[in-house]
């Protein structure tokens, strides 16, 4: 993978044991470390700083966002794509939440924010979360959604149907997986790695793919990768990010249909 095609966002120490990683898959990094008001929520004048950082990098490549306290960083990347798509989110939690500060921008509502404000956003598929957590989700959000548990995911042409676009972006929060795969700071499912590797697979044999990200790392501060538990922590998540770049890398845009009666 060249570095126009892979990113990794630094805004904590969480890639610090990963550098092996970077090397292999010849990323670039964007420093933010020095990038006041980031985490958890987005002031408006960090997200313009991190849009305009991330509109210098290739559309349709691969980007790590870092901890899941920044997958807010998705919507800066969503406002690039200029054609009808359809959202592929892997996730815990919805993300669809209105935000409890006003309506600054925050892990938890960015898929609000991108349903409320990105006409080329079609539909949105969040894989993972228990649909009970959507319930008091406004309705207009809600109605632009599908939710499907992790305990009760649809057989493979029931997933593909409920795609309409050509075109897809995959995010995903490794807290959808189970702690075997994924050390994150937020609660986690039990998803298995190969399961979304699987279902990543599927979803590209039929569409394009506009991008996609990974978030969930373990956030750590200066020296704390030093910590025997923390680099642990770090191993797991860089072997399953290793993964998943690999599946991006063998399957992005070589659909092997294209189905009839979809947007363009």
């Amino acid at each position: 993978m060249s570095s126009s095609e892979t990113t990794f966002l630094h805004f904590d120490e969480c890639f610090a044991y990963q550098k092996k990683l970077v090397q292999d898959l010849h990323a670039r990094l964007i420093d933010f470390t020095k990038l006041r008001g980031t985490s958890l929520y987005c002031s408006s004048e960090a997200f313009t700083t991190i849009q305009r950082a991330l509109n210098k990098q290739t559309t349709g490549g691969l980007t790590l966002l870092g901890s899941g306290n920044y997958h807010y960083t998705t919507l800066a990347l969503l406002l690039k794509i200029q054609h009808p798509f359809t959202l592929i989110l892997f996730d815990h939690h919805t993300d669809l939440n209105a935000g409890r500060l006003s309506d600054m921008l925050s892990c938890g509502s960015w898929v609000h924010h991108a349903i409320s404000t990105l006409q080329n956003l079609k539909k949105t598929i969040i894989i993972g979360p228990d649909p009970l957590s959507a319930r008091n989700i406004p309705p207009f959000i809600r109605r632009q959604a599908v939710i499907l548990s992790e305990n009760q995911l649809p057989d493979s042409a029931t997933l593909l149907s409920l795609i309409p676009t050509t075109n897809v972006y995959i995010s995903i929060d490794k807290d959808v997986l189970s702690s075997h795969y994924a050390q994150t700071n937020w609660d986690q499912g039990q998803m298995q790695l190969g399961t979304l590797c699987d279902l990543i697979r599927l979803i590209l044999s039929g569409h394009f793919c506009s991008g996609m990200d990974i978030c969930g790392e373990w956030p750590a501060q200066p020296h704390q990768h030093l910590n025997v538990e923390t680099r642990r922590a770090m191993e797991i998540n860089a072997y399953s990010n290793r993964r998943l770049a690999e599946v991006y890398r063998e399957n992005k845009n070589t659909p092997d249909i294209v189905r009839p009666g979809v947007l363009h």
